[in-house]
């Protein structure tokens, strides 16, 4: 047996509005702060890899996380750089697929609000992975972004729009050829 799918209809009832709208407010604190951490942790390995001396991997919760390294070089800074981005995008398109693995989303509005939550930061870590990747070692690219804040703010609100976008396409696709 099938179960049918839903329809913006049903967010009508108070109940199914209310879950949908808690599932979304769970999971995009969680998504944000996971990513930011998974985002770190990218760095330090990447970091590691070539050969740089990890101090510290500093959490992202009070704050913004950061690597303390011993020691670096110049030698794939880049790389380094762009690591930590696309590790946390990476962790955020996985954990969106077992959210959203099976057609969930179509029988459940709290699938599709968990998925919608976990489409928002992905963007974000892609941008911030290329201002990473372009500054040059010893650089701090939140300088890069406060200093020029009239083009990175509406980069990144574009950044966090376009998974979002990319769900809601993807799951109305699917919709219609259920």
């Amino acid at each position: 047996m099938t179960e049918r799918p839903w329809t913006w209809a049903d967010l009508r009832r108070p109940l199914v509005a209310l879950t949908a709208l808690v599932a979304f407010a769970l999971t995009l604190p969680l998504a944000v702060v996971g990513s930011c951490n998974v985002h770190e942790l990218g760095h330090a390995a990447v970091g590691t890899a070539l050969g740089w001396e990890v101090d510290r991997v500093v959490p992202c919760l009070p704050s913004g996380g950061e690597v303390r390294y011993l020691s670096s070089d110049a030698a794939g800074d880049a790389v380094e750089g762009w690591a930590g981005g696309l590790a946390g995008a990476l962790a955020l398109l996985v954990a969106y697929a077992l959210v959203c693995r099976g057609g969930r989303p179509l029988r459940s509005p709290v699938a599709w609000a968990a998925g919608l939550a976990l489409s928002v930061p992905v963007g974000v870590q892609l941008v911030i992975a290329a201002v990473e990747g372009s500054a040059g070692l010893g650089e701090d690219y939140t300088d890069t972004i406060a200093a020029h804040t009239g083009v990175f703010v509406p980069v990144l609100l574009l950044g966090a729009l376009t998974g979002p976008t990319a769900h809601v396409w993807w799951w109305r696709v699917r919709a219609r050829r259920s």
